[in-house]
């Protein structure tokens, strides 16, 4: 596991490569807006999701920002899944 990764997860920081940099400015603007919408549990829910995957990927440094976008439709759909109204039959 990458050190810079993690730490960047537990601190919100970008990474310290410019490649990731790039890619993560755009999670972490992400980040920022799902906290606000949604408060801390569902960033940190989509905090987990995005690690599991780079871990699943072999800790593949570079896909950041992939991670968190496909995190972040993860959790948005669970949460329009538990919003939606039972149907009445």
């Amino acid at each position: 596991m990458s050190t810079q990764f993690a730490e960047s997860l537990e601190t919100g920081a970008a990474p310290a490569s410019p490649v990731q940099e790039e890619s993560a400015g755009g999670a972490m603007e992400a980040a920022d807006s799902v906290e606000k919408a949604g408060g801390a549990n569902r960033l940190e829910r989509i905090r987990e999701l995005a690690y599991a995957s780079y871990e699943a990927r072999g800790c593949v440094d570079g896909y950041a920002l992939d991670d968190w976008l496909r995190a972040e439709a993860i959790v948005m759909q669970e949460t329009a899944d538990t919003a939606q109204p039972a149907v009445a039959a």
